[in-house]
């Protein structure tokens, strides 16, 4: 219950991070020039191979914590990070927006 307004949660529950970002590559990275698709698709990757076997709804802010800190002792730039957190807030509202899935924005 947000503001007031029932949400209903349960689209999100059942949907992995896998299948939104597999949905946002196949509707969306398309409509892009091909070098923000090559920059896209590096970043979904990334993004899956961590978050992929999560529920939309199970993404907390603790987990995004351990793949911050994950990243970081790979050597990675803080700009890595927050490129990927910006892909994974493009792809959450774009499900929440588009695809009616429940998922509210991060």
């Amino acid at each position: 219950m947000v503001r007031g307004v029932f949400i209903e949660r349960t689209p999100s529950e059942k949907m992995l991070v896998s299948m939104a970002l597999e949905r946002y590559v196949s509707e969306v990275v398309p409509t892009k020039k091909e070098s923000t698709q090559r920059r896209k698709g590096a970043r979904i990757r990334e993004v899956s191979a961590f978050f992929g076997k999560y529920s939309l709804a199970a993404v907390t802010p603790d987990l995004v914590a351990k793949f911050r800190d994950m990243r970081f002792t790979q050597g990675k730039l803080c700009d890595h990070f927050r490129t990927a957190k910006r892909l994974w807030a493009k792809a959450c509202r774009q499900q929440s927006c588009s695809w009616q899935s429940g998922m509210l924005r991060p």
